[in-house]
């Protein structure tokens, strides 16, 4: 993993800028996720009021 990099040990802002292109990338994966995993349990309930 590049983001479990030292943080001490940095080579100036293409780093950073890496850095933040990652988390922005973490941020999404959490959001689709998020967005999956909300749909899935609103079916399983629609499912479960139904029966």
């Amino acid at each position: 993993m590049a983001a479990a990099a030292p943080r001490g040990r940095s080579n100036g802002p293409a780093d950073m800028k890496k850095l933040r292109r990652g988390l922005s990338n973490r941020r999404k994966m959490l959001a689709f996720c998020a967005r999956v995993c909300y749909t899935d349990v609103m079916v399983r309930i629609e499912t479960i009021v139904k029966e």
